[in-house]
Parts: C-alpha cells; structure tokens; sequence
C-alpha cells in the first residue's frame, strides 16, 4: 500500500475530525442549538466507523509533520472571523473538501471504505 496515499487520508481525516468538532462546539457553545450539535458529533462518530476499516497504525506511521511542505502555506484571511457563524462556515467548507479529498484518497486503498466516506460526504452536505 501507498505510504503518499495514508500520509494524505491522515491528513484529511484528522481535517474532517477537526472541522466536525468546530462545527458541534460553535452550535453547543455558541448557538445553544443541540440539534446542530447532535448532527456533528453523529457525523464524527460515523466517519469514524467508516474508516474503522482502514490500518491505524499505518495512518500514524504515515503522519510526517515535520516533513509536510504546507505547513507554513496560509492565506490573507486565515487569521480573520467574524463571528461564531464565520467560524463555523469555514469549518463546513474545510468538511466538504477534506470529505473529499479523504474519499478520493481511500480509493487507492480499500473501495469499501471509500463508498462509507461517500456516504458521510452526502450526509455533511
């Protein structure tokens, strides 16, 4: 298997983990909105059994922080939000493209596993 491939679903699925927490915490903390916050955690815990399949070890094995060249890649606009509700826009557009590139990536490693992503990707959307 692909050590370039794992390297790039650990990535995207630590990204989609990430944007689905953001996005629960502004609709508990911000929002006061449990349904929005049951959906997002209902969601990063179905993500989670959709690649339950996938060799946690290699996922870790293939982490390389030190070595990724877009660390220090940023925009002019990383730093700036203006409210919750920004913050919680950009983590649904960090979802979809991690969802994305996460399905894309598991591919080349186990279909299966790429349609339950697809499936998660829908249901985000």
């Amino acid at each position: 298997m692909n050590h370039a491939a794992f390297r790039m679903i650990d990535a995207n699925l630590n990204r989609a983990r990430e944007a689905l927490r953001t996005l629960e915490d502004v609709a508990r903390f911000g929002w006061n909105d449990a349904a929005i916050a049951l959906d997002a955690k209902e969601l990063r815990h179905a993500l989670q059994s959709a690649v339950a399949a996938l060799p946690a070890d290699r996922l870790a094995a293939a982490r390389d922080v030190a070595g990724d060249v877009g660390v220090a890649f940023g925009t002019a606009t990383e730093y700036e939000r203006e409210d919750l509700s920004s913050v919680a826009v950009a983590a649904g557009k960090r979802l979809s493209e991690a969802l994305r590139a996460l399905e894309e990536a598991v591919k080349t490693v186990d279909p299966a596993v790429a349609r339950a992503v697809e499936s998660v990707r829908y249901r985000a959307y």
